[in-house]
């Protein structure tokens, strides 16, 4: 019996180790931190190993701002960002910071789960064009190989128009089960400039 005792107690303890590590791993076990868990907070953020060189958790705004060590894709940014969103209950939005880039991501998108996010990034698009940012239910890619220097009008308000720089919009693709290019969105009245001004995408302003 005492033999028994003695060779189940070392795997008892093995096992709990082992269910530790891998709850430790599953971002899924952080699902409703909120920024008063700085420590929980701190923690996810080392487990997406997002290389950061400074974290403000800003709790009267429900915000997070990072400062980066290094350019990530935007796709990659937004991908951390709602894995975040979707983690912490009260975060609102996520402001990332990179030289001369910044870019705000808000709680624009719902997922399920993190398997959920996952599946969301993995579509083969994201490794072959630049990933705009998601509108109504279409991811949106640019497919160009080039910065182009002219200006393309796509739509107004009350005091503007609008007009995209450095992409093409007949090589602006809104995905979902077909393609359809961002000048036909324009002129199906798929997407406004509402829609546009969304995206990670260059836009000049000129009064009226």
């Amino acid at each position: 019996m005492k033999k028994i005792i003695i060779i189940v107690i070392p795997i008892l303890i093995i096992l709990s180790f082992i269910l530790i590590l891998n709850r430790d791993k599953n971002l899924e076990n952080y699902k409703g931190t909120t920024l008063n868990d700085s420590k929980e907070v701190k923690k996810i953020i080392g487990k997406l190993e997002i290389d950061n060189s400074g974290l403000i958790i800003n709790k009267t705004n429900n915000s997070i701002e990072l400062s980066l060590n290094k350019r990530y894709d935007y796709y990659l940014i937004e991908k951390y960002s709602n894995t975040l969103l979707y983690l912490i209950n009260d975060l609102d939005y996520i402001k990332t910071i990179y030289e001369d880039s910044e870019y705000i991501i808000n709680k624009n998108m719902y997922f399920n789960s993190i398997d959920d996010i996952n599946s969301y990034y993995s579509d083969k698009y994201f490794d072959e064009y630049t990933y705009m940012g998601t509108i109504k239910n279409y991811k949106v890619f640019d497919k160009s190989d080039m910065c182009t220097n002219e200006k393309q009008y796509v739509g107004k308000d009350d005091k503007y128009n609008y007009y995209v720089f450095c992409s093409n919009i007949n090589n602006i693709y809104l995905v979902s089960k077909d393609e359809i290019s961002l000048s036909e969105a324009i002129s199906s009245s798929i997407v406004n400039i509402e829609d546009i001004k969304k995206l990670n995408i260059k836009i000049i302003k000129e009064e009226l």
